[in-house]
């Protein structure tokens, strides 16, 4: 595994954690900015909203990396959050290999974006990201299926 994502506990608030190929917390997010998005899902605000929305954030991330190029960095929004959003940049390095980063940008906030319609509106340039952590070198295929085991895990729940 290098990358996983998953529900720790459902109550809105550091509920949604992104683990490394340890198991170690990369980074914490809110489920809030999930269950509000009613896009995919018109009931109430529920935990089952959540895992829709999510299944869905996670299917789009795919869908980019696998439609990445080696010019341009792709983004994978994480953290939506008032001031700033979370998120993977993903920088293509050949036909099978990928750079993995972790960080933010301020240039939109979460309010702004819904997590169950990000392609093609979370758009960044380099300059608008700010790195925290370098994750290394991964293969695309098995990035790709460390998000399926994740889709499979939360469609369990």
């Amino acid at each position: 595994m290098f990358i996983a994502v998953k529900i720790d506990k459902f109550n809105g608030h550091d509920d949604l954690v992104l683990l490394n190929h340890c198991g170690e917390e990369l980074a914490c997010a809110d489920t809030y900015y999930l269950v509000i998005d009613s896009l995919l899902y018109e009931k109430e605000e529920s935990f089952e909203r959540v895992l829709k929305v999510l299944i869905k954030l996670l299917s789009d991330w795919i869908s980019q990396v696998e439609g990445a190029t080696e010019k341009n960095a792709i983004y994978l929004p994480f953290d939506f959050s008032d001031q700033y959003i979370g998120c993977l940049k993903i920088c293509k390095l050949n036909s099978s290999s990928l750079y993995v980063y972790y960080g933010y940008t301020k240039k939109m906030e979460g309010h702004s974006i819904r997590p169950s319609n990000t392609i093609p509106y979370f758009l960044l340039n380099d300059d608008d990201f700010i790195l925290e952590i370098e994750l290394g070198e991964t293969s695309q295929s098995d990035f790709i299926r460390d998000l399926e085991t994740s889709i499979k895990e939360l469609e369990a729940l």
